[in-house]
């Protein structure tokens, strides 16, 4: 391999060696004279340009020796040039079949231009019209003018040709009016004539034909496509220099090149002057030298094909060269399809002898990618090309229609302008007369004014626009510039979108009247934007361009974009044209609403192809890979004595050793060696002798398998240990496999790997599986296994245990008022006392959160359960100092015994909890045994539960309403709102007991909506007496502040819409002050944000400091019952009545007396000062139909008498 890659060193160097020794001759065929026309590539040439890209460059005149003149055309299709400068011809003769190609336009404007004398009106298109024009055949002169006027909508019956040389002295002897010729041929003489011309330049209005434009033979373009690359790129390179130092070009041309066309004596002169028309014909610097626009070259051939000078269709993509370094050639697909047949064969041929196929798939890969790339790359290109092409038949297509509407208008627009000038005394009646007609034949003006004197006075139509009369341009900022542009240039100026005075958006076009030189004033014409767009084919919601439009002028006389995205402008990819409107030109620019980087299915079904190629090829190769395997396998049991090593790595092991049917070890590697405790090459030891290093149990698990495999051929694998030096286990895992020897006995081969390490894992992951990470002790898992192993030991042996449910009281507020960290030490704390409270025989676990249970085993009478459970009890009571801080804890412990409250281990967990739970309904800190009782209640509140679950589903509850009386006048003011449950039976269930269940179980929160929803809506609906509307107290339980879910929010929900129909009052616990007091201070300032107030329920039984009233919103104190019954007896009970009143009035708090039962105890609130009172004296809870009875018996709610 080495010889061949020689080889191809020395043929690359050879032919890079003889491109460095040789330049390749090049002949460029001028179009004309030597002149500045041609700067240049003279300054390529002596500038060295050329010479810099390996080329020799000969640069030949249009005029032979003899005086004849050369055609380019003909020049490059015999071969004798090898580039050549055209113009329209290459298109005409390209259209003939002449394998052309377009290379490079140098001058962005064709160089001919139509000339007159000052006396003959030469200001438009419309002109020409009956002029006699004199353009020479044989440089395509007559076409462009035919395009001219067929891009103008000028009749071409109305031109008329002469047979005349189109020079100066045609004009001047009078046998032609207009002349087309070379423009700066042209302006040059007759500056040297100092003779004034009217010039008409075809660019100026629209015709957007290249001028100078480098072109080639298409087999020199397939043949030497870099020469090509390198011949433009210094071309341009000696036009910048050429541009940019015109004096010296000139001077040297004058100096090189005598000219044989013309003489003038100062030649030099001549070509500096001609420098700066060349610079015009160029557009340069804006335009980059050698920009091909590819809907200009499009707009050529249509208009070529318009009058009939084309006759065949034209692809731009074979005409025009675009330098793309990314395509890619059939030649390259056909070599990248015979390299992947190399590959495959490559492939196919080192399958059988190299068993690692991967390197020859990583090649692949490769190799696959880049040719996906490649095609990739092409089919982008292609893919681009054809959205292009697109493109610009739709951008021809809008540019078309603009021009139409534009010409038409500048038609109307010069049509009055002639009428005045014949007409000076312009009537109101002639002028309508002018424009009925007009509009009768063009629907989209908007209108058409005449301002003599710069101020509209008339305007047709007239309707809708009355707010233009009287209109002076002079006076008007916004619109002066356009009207003064229009004086002084005396050409059409359009201008737009503007406003208008009469309201709307349109263009507008404006022409000034000179009636003998003299102003007359302005004529303009209105065109509807919308109309204009829409005739356009912009708002067509069929093309599949975005268009982007920018006017020469704007409305302040700057370029501006009136229509489209000003960043299409640009994004250099973006499809750019050019019309002429009026004096301007409108510049249009387009891209493809779907972008340039969309692609279509196809390139995603290249893609997929390339994958699934690449699929089909990995899976072959697995498959063959694993055959191999298999082949490898085979041989390495054929070679064992040499591939021993291999064999224990395919078997995952460390070490590998052979035993006869003798039971003599006659292989053993140096780590089985290690691992069994046997000198490393010592031969034919015998195993029963290294089984001696082993306790005798492990040796007798490993001899019974190994004599059961030489005996029967069974395998093993087996784990034992033997014990290291400092007496720590060493495990081992030994695998045996057989072999059928010739005299019929089995040899052993096997393999030992030292699995101490995974041994420990083991052992970690079950500890951790089975006890807590906190406290380290088990967990429910390992107590509930621990559980049914006593359980049934017990019950074989006839003995008791109990079980113990132990949940610490209040240790949710030490989590977290200290944190979780400290809770979690704290737990710690408490598993540790509770351990060394009990047996070793007995089992602490952690339960779940601060929950334990413990098993205490051979129970032998209820005094040991006590004496330990006091013993837990006293322990976890005493103080604890965590953080600094002394921190005190209770626990409630609930007993259950086996077997006299259950016999299944589960049930005994369930027993102690729910005897626990006894515990804490009896405040905590307390232990109580499992009762039949206990059960009983526990089954009854589970029923409860589900049958309160479905009333509140079923909306099944009731609410009654108890009065609340003003003590002063004895009226009723408020109703509080109180649930009432009724079974199926229709009996009324305790209060107490089914509120307590829906606290714990939530359902309180549905509960507490239910009745705010009911009975403000009664109470809305009825609760009018006299006019006057009953308020409402309703109740809202604690647990609403404590819930994760959206409780409060649909509450306050509620509230907000009642407050503003009823006063509403909302009473909570007092207990609730001491809890999550920035909660509970947040959800009551939103109460009181509704409008609603807030009262203190049951005040004085609880916690609650004074600090509590002044920082919560609090409105009411209500006075617990247990106060007011006890008025007459006990003077405790008025003491601190008389208290609390006196305190809420001295708080500006109100106060509300619960449980008047006696006429002397309203007396007695009535004489201390008390504002309300409730109780049964003064009227029960009352159902909703029997408060609408009472509703419906007085006119005024009053209580009894008293």
């Amino acid at each position: 391999m080495s010889l061949v890659f020689r080889k191809i060193l020395i043929i690359t160097l050879l032919v890079f060696a003889g491109n460095s020794w040789a330049s390749e001759k090049v002949s460029l065929q001028l179009k004309w004279q030597h002149d500045f026309r041609s700067a240049g590539y003279y300054a390529a040439l002596w500038q060295g340009f050329y010479e810099a890209e390996e080329l020799d460059v000969s640069i030949v005149s249009s005029v032979a020796a003899g005086g004849s003149i050369l055609n380019p055309v003909e020049e490059i299709i015999r071969g004798r040039a090898q580039i050549a400068i055209g113009g329209i011809d290459i298109l005409v003769e390209r259209g003939k079949g002449k394998d052309l190609v377009i290379l490079a336009p140098i001058f962005q404007h064709m160089a001919n231009s139509l000339f007159s004398l000052e006396k003959t009106q030469l200001d438009s298109v419309q002109d020409l019209g009956q002029l006699r024009i004199a353009a020479d055949s044989d440089n395509y002169a007559r076409e462009e003018v035919e395009a001219l006027i067929r891009a103008h909508g000028v009749e071409p019956s109305s031109i008329v040709y002469v047979s005349s040389p189109a020079t100066i002295e045609s004009l001047l002897d009078g046998t032609v009016d207009v002349i087309v010729a070379n423009g700066a041929i042209t302006l040059t003489d007759a500056r040297e004539r100092n003779l004034a011309l009217n010039q008409l330049s075809p660019g100026d209005y629209g015709l957007q034909f290249y001028g100078d434009t480098l072109f080639s033979h298409g087999k020199t373009f397939d043949e030497s496509s870099d020469m090509l690359e390198a011949f433009l790129r210094a071309s341009i390179r000696g036009w910048e220099y050429a541009l940019s130092h015109k004096a010296e070009m000139s001077q040297r041309i004058s100096l090189e090149f005598p000219r044989d066309e013309y003489s003038y004596e100062e030649l030099s002169s001549y070509n500096f002057s001609l420098s700066d028309t060349i610079e015009a014909y160029m557009d340069y610097p804006l335009t980059e030298i050698g920009h091909s626009n590819k809907i200009r070259w499009v707009n050529m051939i249509r208009l070529l094909q318009s009058i009939g000078v084309l006759k065949t269709q034209l692809d731009f993509h074979d005409l025009v060269y675009i330098p793309d370094p990314e395509s890619i050639d059939n030649q390259l697909i056909v070599l990248l399809v015979a390299g992947m047949g190399v590959l495959s064969g490559l492939v196919l041929y080192f399958m059988p002898s190299h068993r690692n196929l991967w390197p020859l798939f990583l090649i692949s890969v490769i190799f696959i990618v880049f040719a996906e790339q490649r095609l990739e790359r092409n089919f982008l290109y292609e893919y681009e090309a054809k959205i292009e092409l697109d493109m610009t038949r739709q951008l021809n297509y809008i540019s078309s229609n603009f021009s139409g509407m534009m010409s038409q208008k500048s038609a109307i627009i010069n049509g009055l302008v002639a009428h005045i000038v014949t007409n000076p005394e312009l009537t109101e009646e002639s002028f309508e007369r002018y424009s009925r007609a007009v509009f009768s034949k063009e629907s989209f003006l908007k209108n058409i004014a005449v301002a003599p004197d710069l101020v509209i006075s008339m305007i047709y139509p007239l309707k809708g626009n009355e707010a233009a009369m009287g209109f002076d341009y002079e006076r008007n900022e916004l619109q002066s510039d356009s009207v003064r542009r229009a004086v002084e240039s005396k050409e059409l100026i359009i201008t737009g979108p503007v406003q208008l005075v009469q309201g709307g958006s349109a263009f507008i076009g404006r022409e000034a009247v000179f009636i003998n030189e003299k102003l007359w004033g302005i004529v303009s014409a209105t065109l509807s934007s919308e109309v204009l767009y829409r005739r356009a084919g912009l708002l067509n919601p069929d093309i599949t361009i975005d268009v982007t439009i920018r006017g020469g002028y704007g409305l302040y006389g700057d370029a501006t974009v009136f229509y489209g995205d000003e960043g299409i402008f640009s994004d250099p990819r973006a499809l750019n044209t050019s019309i002429v409107v009026g004096e301007d030109n409108w510049y249009l620019a387009a891209n493809p609403k779907q972008g340039w980087n969309y692609v279509g299915s196809n390139l995603w079904l290249l893609r997929f192809s390339a994958i699934a190629l690449l699929v089909v090829f990995l899976l072959y190769l697995a498959f063959r890979q694993r055959e191999l395997n298999k082949v490898a396998q085979f041989e390495m049991r054929i070679y064992q004595n040499e591939s021993l090593l291999r064999d224990v790595g395919k078997m995952a092991l460390i070490g590998g050793w052979r035993v006869t049917s003798d039971r003599k070890i006659v292989q053993c590697s140096e780590q089985a060696a290690i691992l069994m405790g046997v000198k490393y090459g010592e031969r034919e030891t015998i195993i029963d002798e290294v089984m001696q290093g082993f306790p005798s149990k492990q040796a007798e698990v490993f001899t019974s398998a190994f004599t059961e495999a030489i005996t029967t051929g069974a395998a093993f694998d087996i784990e034992i240990y033997r014990n290291g030096v400092q007496s720590e286990k060493y495990w081992l895992k030994f695998i045996g496999d057989t072999a059928l020897q010739e005299d019929g006995r089995y040899e052993v081969i096997g393999a030992v790997q030292n699995i101490s390490e995974r041994k420990v894992l083991s052992e970690v992951i079950q500890r951790q599986a089975t006890f807590d990470l906190l406290t380290d002790l088990p967990n429910r898992f390992l107590f509930n296994d621990r559980l049914n192993e006593v359980v049934h030991r017990a019950a074989r042996d006839n003995t008791q245990l109990a079980v113990l449910f132990v949940d610490l009281d209040k240790f949710k507020p030490v989590n977290d008022s200290l944190g979780h960290q400290a809770g979690d030490e704290f737990l710690k704390m408490v598993a540790a006392r509770m351990q060394s409270s009990i047996r070793v025989s007995d089992t602490l676990a952690r339960y779940s959160g601060d929950e334990f249970t413990i098993i205490l085993q051979d129970i032998t009478s209820l005094a040991s359960v006590l004496t330990i459970v006091e013993k837990v009890l006293a322990n976890i009571n005493k103080p604890y100092t965590l953080n600094d801080m002394q921190i005190f804890c209770s626990a409630s412990i609930g007993i259950a015994m086996y077997p006299e409250d259950a016999l299944e281990a589960d049930d005994l967990v369930s027993m102690a909890d729910h005897a626990m739970y006894e515990v804490k309904l009896s405040g905590g800190n307390g232990w109580h045994f499992f009762t039949k009782q206990m059960q009983e209640k526990s089954k009854r509140r589970h029923f409860l539960h589900n049958e309160l679950q479905q009333a509140v589903a079923k909306k099944e509850l009731d609410v009654f309403y108890q009065p609340i009386v003003n003590v002063k006048d004895q009226k009723i003011v408020k109703y509080e709102a109180l649930v009432r449950w009724f079974d199926k039976d229709g009996n009324l269930m305790p209060t107490e007991e089914f509120i307590s269940i829906a606290e714990e179980s939530g359902l309180i929160n549905e509960i507490d909506r239910f009745v705010l929803k009911k009975s403000s809506d009664f109470l809305i609906q009825y609760g009018k007496i006299n006019g006057v509307q009953i308020g409402l107290t309703v109740n809202l339980s604690p647990r609403i502040f404590t819930s994760r879910d959206d409780s409060v929010e649909l509450w306050l929900g509620l509230v907000r819409g009642i407050c503003n129909s009823i006063d509403l009052t909302v009473e909570i616990t007092e207990r609730l002050l001491t809890q999550d007091t920035d909660r509970a201070l947040d959800v009551l300032q939103k109460l009181k944000t509704c409008g609603a107030s807030v009262a203190i329920d049951d005040f004085g039984t609880g916690y609650s400091s004074l600090s509590y009233l002044t920082k919560f919103p609090i409105d009411y104190i209500k006075i617990d019952r247990s106060f007011i019954q006890n008025l007459d007896t006990d003077p405790a009970a008025k003491m601190l009545t008389d208290t609390i009143i006196n305190l809420a009035k001295k708080m500006q708090l109100q106060v509300i007396a619960e449980g008047v039962e006696k006429l002397s105890h309203f007396e007695y609130l009535a004489e201390k000062g008390c504002e309300y009172a409730q109780g049964y004296y003064l009227g029960r809870p009352q159902s909703e139909q029997s408060l609408l009875d009472e509703f419906a018996q007085v006119d005024q709610v009053k209580v009894l008498k008293v």
